[in-house]
């Protein structure tokens, strides 16, 4: 099945914007690197926090763990030895 009606061209219609002026080409180029840069430094950030967040989690649910089998190995205080 075409993705396109009969009467378009099935090439994607293309945005044709006139050249623009170097210094004008050359400061949107320097925002979009500041801009991918910025982007690429959050990301960093969120994927660190992610991995810290679950590594604190996995280390609480250890020691939970850990004390409440020391909690069930010790013995009760009204126990009496044999």
């Amino acid at each position: 099945m075409p993705m396109h009606y009969d009467d378009e061209t099935p090439e994607p219609l293309i945005l044709k914007l006139p050249q623009l002026p170097d210094d004008i080409a050359a400061t949107l180029y320097e925002i979009l690197q500041l801009l991918l840069e910025q982007y690429e430094e959050r990301y960093q950030y969120q994927i660190q926090r992610f991995y810290y967040e679950r590594d604190r989690e996995q280390r609480e649910l250890r020691a939970q763990m850990l004390f409440e089998q020391r909690q069930r190995s010790l013995p009760l205080e009204d126990d009496k030895p044999f």
